[in-house]
């Protein structure tokens, strides 16, 4: 088998098959599986509904990081989000030189900020690599389209392939609802104490008459939305990798079940031609298909092997902050 990035040939006794490189259709677009000109494109909500990754989209969606559509509104909520965010890193700045605590206090104040640091800096590096995040989701969708007509009719690819589909929302649900839960009670909590104290950054001024009356409500809204948002985030973009990763794996184990199947399908046949010297020349053409059968197969986890190490350059960042 000489493999070449565009190009398959297998060389086999009774002749050569030839693969030429084909473009894998995916959710009606014809995307082939490597980084092309067209995978950059923007994702939109029509192709996020199609995509394995659909319900990461519209969490990272919801919290204002993945733009599925060309609105301007998204990016002024999105902008509005990093603007809440900052304020709250400058209050947790001005809590931390004016705390007056012992190393209980001091590590539950630089927790939260760091909570709002490392989530932020996941979102700067999603909008400052957008296109190559597309590019990901637009990659792992056509590794997995591009199996999915080996899945059909075949119980056990079958139940690969809708198990990771369930892991994977069922993790992204479970993220989602214990951050919820966890922080629901950080908001009421300060409301329950006999004196003004914020949920995350206390301020020294909001208990004097140094500011407004309504500064100490205002810093209240601020510091909850943006903890609400931006741990969101933080949670969501460690299980959107995860997720892909679910997929990786699955795809490798229908691989895995492709070969299994094809040195069966040839030991059937062997056991089939042995006893008739007369079929010699289907023997061979059921060879040769069974060989260009193992060059797809070769192709399909050079795609995988390329596509591993493209998420690992993406994921390296967020990775590195974790």
């Amino acid at each position: 088998v000489l493999s070449r990035p565009h190009h398959l040939s297998c060389r086999w006794p009774y002749g050569t098959v030839e693969l030429k490189p084909s473009r894998v259709p995916v959710f009606g677009q014809s995307l082939p599986m490597e980084r092309d000109s067209q995978a950059v494109e923007p994702l939109t909500g029509q192709y996020a509904a199609g995509s394995v990754l659909r319900y990461n989209l519209r969490w990272l969606h919801a919290f204002g990081v993945w733009p599925l559509s060309g609105s301007p509104l998204f990016r002024i909520f999105t902008a509005t989000i990093s603007a809440l965010s900052l304020a709250h890193i400058a209050e947790g700045v001005v809590h931390l030189c004016t705390l007056r605590g012992d190393l209980e206090d001091y590590t539950l104040a630089l927790s939260c900020l760091s909570i709002m640091v490392v989530g932020s800096t996941k979102a700067t590096f999603f909008l400052c690599n957008e296109a190559g995040y597309c590019r990901l989701v637009r990659w792992l969708d056509a590794l997995v389209n591009s199996q999915r007509e080996y899945v059909r009719s075949r119980s056990t690819r079958e139940a690969i392939f809708e198990e990771v589909q369930r892991r994977g929302i069922r993790i992204s649900k479970a993220f989602n609802a214990y951050n919820i839960s966890l922080l629901s009670l950080w908001f009421v909590a300060p409301l329950m104490s006999p004196e003004k104290r914020l949920p995350f950054q206390q301020l020294p001024v909001t208990n004097t008459t140094i500011l407004p009356t309504y500064a100490y409500e205002l810093s209240y809204a601020l510091q909850v939305i943006s903890m609400f948002f931006v741990g969101l985030i933080h949670v969501q973009m460690d299980s959107f990798f995860i997720v892909v990763m679910f997929h990786i794996s699955a795809q490798l184990k229908i691989l895995s079940e492709r070969i299994a199947d094809l040195q069966l399908r040839r030991g059937d046949k062997n056991e089939l031609f042995e006893s008739n010297e007369n079929k010699r020349l289907h023997k061979s053409m059921s060879a040769i298909e069974t060989h260009k059968q193992l060059c797809l197969c070769i192709r399909t986890h050079q795609d995988i092997t390329r596509f591993i190490g493209y998420l690992e350059s993406v994921m390296n960042p967020i990775a590195m902050m974790q």
